[in-house]
């Protein structure tokens, strides 16, 4: 009755699978319930990663498989929703740890409350690893904005497909939207569209760990593949993300060619704070405003 979905890429996903199918195995012997746990591997690069992931095609009712070319994330969501079989569908992203022995129970109590059940996500609960100041505080910081209450509140804006539960149903209205081929906001693109469906969606306080804290020059090259996938994507994701409302009020107050040339003279010095060992999170909000400002 339940799909467990994984899209992974250069990721070794099995200890989070085994933890997972055993959650489910024990739904099985409490009652009427069935499972199945799909991971697909979007062309993936790194050969031990795939030689681990390899692994999950041993559990029951799990299925690992390799794509023949790199599709992007939202290509490959919408294959496991159309190759998978259950009315009921949960997706997690592949660097996920499970937190609560009760993770599937509290998702499988909720089916019935909303069409999309939405998860949360925790940091590490570790000190910060060496060179990913940057991606921690980030996070840090974001986990204190958004409560339950707060996300409760703002249901459709704070939509993670990191921890989302579904009903299939859903699907038979929208789908992960295609062009988002790199990375960056599908996620708000798709809270924004169920919203605009009227599609109710319901938060819930069930975490998982997030374990991809990315290196701080990783981090920071992919807010810039962010912000490109958000200058492609045009409306109605202009009107809610940031850096377009705010490059538009540049554009407004006749401020934008001064503050593109701003940046463009302390750029490097930016970059430089940003990748050191004590980042600054307004400075990444103002580097992130100068770069998508800059784009063409």
């Amino acid at each position: 009755m339940l799909s467990i979905l994984i899209s992974t890429y250069n990721h070794a996903c099995y200890r989070l699978v085994k933890s997972l199918q055993s959650q489910a195995e024990r739904l099985v012997a409490g009652g009427d319930f069935m499972y199945e746990i799909i991971v697909s591997d979007d062309a993936s690069t790194d050969e031990s990663a795939i030689l681990i992931n390899q692994r999950i095609n041993t559990l029951p009712h799990c299925t690992f498989i390799q794509q023949p070319q790199n599709r992007g994330q939202a290509i490959n969501r919408n294959w496991l929703i159309a190759n998978s079989h259950h009315p009921y569908v949960l997706f997690i992203d592949a660097d996920a740890q499970v937190l609560s022995e009760d993770f599937l129970k509290n998702y499988w109590a909720n089916r019935h409350v909303a069409p999309v059940v939405c998860g949360s996500l925790c940091n590490l609960q570790a000190p910060c690893p060496k060179g990913c100041e940057l991606r921690y505080k980030y996070e840090e910081a974001a986990a204190k904005i958004r409560t339950l209450e707060f996300r409760r509140a703002h249901s459709s804006y704070f939509l993670t497909a990191f921890n989302l539960f579904f009903n299939r149903e859903v699907f038979k209205q929208i789908t992960f939207d295609e062009r988002c081929k790199s990375y960056g906001y599908e996620d708000a693109l798709l809270g924004l569209e169920l919203a605009e469906r009227g599609i109710q969606i319901h938060h819930i306080a069930n975490p998982l760990i997030h374990t991809g804290i990315d290196t701080n020059a990783v981090f920071l090259q992919k807010t810039r593949t962010a912000l490109h996938t958000l200058y492609q994507l045009g409306e109605p994701l202009h009107s809610f993300a940031g850096p377009s409302r705010w490059r538009k009020k540049l554009a407004e107050k006749r401020l934008l060619c001064f503050f593109r040339w701003t940046f463009k003279l302390f750029r490097p010095l930016c970059e430089k704070q940003l990748l050191s060992r004590h980042p600054s999170l307004f400075l990444f909000k103002l580097y992130k405003l100068g770069y998508y400002a800059n784009i063409k």
